[in-house]
């Protein structure tokens, strides 16, 4: 039997006790938050100001830098907390296993890889619209950077045919005068689509910054300038056929490839060292073998075969697909190209009339049933017709008769 005042004064000595370690807890649980978080921030700020000064700018940092925002100074500064903890801790893990933490160059920071950041380059490549996503008030509109950078290729490129079908329709005679934009809207617009998603892909488009800056723009336009400046000069007015090439092509024309070679061969040796530097030659051997598998060799051996520089600039430009300045600038070039022969000429038919033709008789096209009708006759009593189907002019004999692609 314990008395009343006994009992009393243990118990207060107890809760007292207890008081005190508790207190002590709470000290040592608020100094190790305390202590967690000046780790944060002092690491963190370590690690942007390591990347700040290994980017090349500097050897020391700024006394404005955490004012501007280039150094967090905590978890507050990043967007996203998932982000700030999932760095935090991935940097302490290699700090803690000896290895050197990595800082990113300039040119990952910009999502370039070979861009010059001067004022020249920063206005030439600033593009108009944002390559990451828009939105309209807040609500987003597409987002992803691949479908961004896809669909302002595809806008620029039919604003680009518009725009150029006026300026040629009013400058210049020579063009098809009854092509009108409705046309390549209705009969070619799928098509255009399809070039672009496939230049886009095998170009390496969706690597790089979007195309609407100042330097892929400009490029464009100087390759319509040039094309349309053919109409001035005679002996560039002429076709890529094989009975063109073989039997109408004059001297100055021949002259004029040959003076060309030069300069096209460097460009393509670039590509190709470029290629082995990277080790990844074999790979775009393997690009141009498909592209001419698929793109090049069921239409090539036809007599019909024109080779249209609509064609040649789709062609060309997927395969210039470096993020250098000489790539881009041959990119540009050829996708002005392809821009302008179709503003101009319309995206006429690699086989020409040989594909109308399939596409006429294929359908049954009722404007074609007289023919038709003599086709059918031809086969049931062939000696009494002396009419023959459609037949190109053979290239080889220059004095033939026949339709010419």
């Amino acid at each position: 039997n314990i008395e009343p005042a006994i009992f009393k004064n243990h118990c207060c000595n107890y809760y007292s006790t207890i008081t005190m370690k508790l207190s002590r807890m709470d000290e040592e649980v608020g100094r190790r938050q305390s202590s967690e978080s000046i780790e944060k921030t002092s690491l963190i700020g370590a690690i942007e100001v390591s990347d700040f000064r290994d980017s090349g700018d500097d050897d020391s940092v700024p006394s404005d830098t955490v004012r501007r925002g280039l150094v967090p100074a905590t978890s507050d500064d990043y967007d996203d907390e998932y982000e700030y903890n999932d760095r935090l801790s991935s940097k302490r893990k290699q700090k803690s296993n000896g290895e050197n933490i990595p800082s990113r160059s300039r040119n990952e920071k910009d999502g370039g890889d070979d861009i010059d950041d001067d004022c020249c380059g920063g206005v030439l490549h600033r593009t108009l619209l944002p390559d990451d996503g828009i939105s309209f008030r807040g609500y987003p509109l597409v987002e992803g950077s691949f479908t961004i950078k896809l669909l302002k290729f595809i806008f620029i490129t039919f604003l680009f045919i518009a725009i150029t079908h006026v300026i040629v329709g009013k400058l210049f005679s020579d063009r098809d005068k009854t092509l009108q934009l409705w046309h390549i809207w209705v009969f070619d617009g799928d098509l255009i689509v399809r070039d672009a998603v496939v230049v886009f892909l095998v170009g390496r488009l969706w690597k790089q910054r979007g195309i609407d800056h100042l330097a892929w723009v400009g490029t464009a336009v100087l390759a319509n300038v040039y094309f349309e400046c053919q109409n001035f000069v005679p002996f560039l007015q002429h076709s890529v056929t094989l009975f063109q090439m073989h039997c109408v092509w004059p001297w100055e024309l021949w002259a004029f490839v040959v003076v060309l070679i030069p300069s096209v061969g460097a460009l393509v040796a670039a590509h190709v060292i470029r290629a082995h530097q990277q080790r990844i030659l074999l790979m775009k051997l393997m690009e141009l073998a498909l592209c001419f598998f698929f793109f090049v060799a069921p239409l090539a051996p036809s007599s019909y075969f024109h080779f249209h520089h609509w064609y040649a600039g789709f062609l060309i430009a997927m395969h210039a697909n470096f993020d250098v300045w000489w790539s881009r600038f041959a990119m540009a070039w050829c996708w002005g190209m392809y821009m302008n022969g179709i503003a101009v000429y319309g995206r006429d038919p690699v086989l020409t009339c040989e594909y109308a033709y399939f596409l006429t008789v294929d359908n049954r096209c009722p404007y074609v049933s007289c023919y038709l009708e003599l086709l059918e006759e031809m086969k049931k009593h062939p000696e009494n017709h002396t009419h023959v189907e459609m037949v190109p002019a053979d290239w080889r004999n220059c004095s033939s008769e026949g339709y010419l692609p």
